[in-house]
């Protein structure tokens, strides 16, 4: 009795059991990749708190003394000064040498305008 049907069906047991071979080693092969996978990551966080930066230290305090407040606001003041002088005596060089440039023509304007 064992036609056709028999064979099939021993033909489709064997490829079954083939399948279910080849699935084993698939989940085999993903649980190994999966394992080594979970080393590299394992790996890195370690070298990772090894290179951390420090805490950063706290900000500094402001000064608390009425003199060390004064210190602070007479270097504001000074570098303040020392900006307003710069920038006025970049205005008058400017306005001098534009002067020479164009051969004191805002002068002669001027006194054309005044003379009339």
């Amino acid at each position: 009795m064992g036609g056709p049907i028999d064979g099939a069906r021993a033909g489709a047991e064997e490829a079954g059991v083939h399948q279910d071979a080849q699935t084993d080693a698939l989940v085999a092969e993903l649980r190994a990749v999966i394992a080594d996978l979970r080393r590299d990551r394992d790996e890195w966080r370690e070298q990772a708190q090894r290179l951390a930066l420090p805490a950063p230290k706290p900000a500094e305090q402001p000064p608390t003394t009425a003199w060390q407040r004064f210190l602070r606001w007479r270097r504001f003041t000074v570098v303040m000064n020392h900006m307003t002088v710069g920038a006025g005596l970049g205005a008058i060089l400017y306005s001098i040498m534009h002067w020479k440039e164009h051969g004191n023509s805002i002068g002669l304007t001027f006194r054309a305008a005044v003379t009339r």
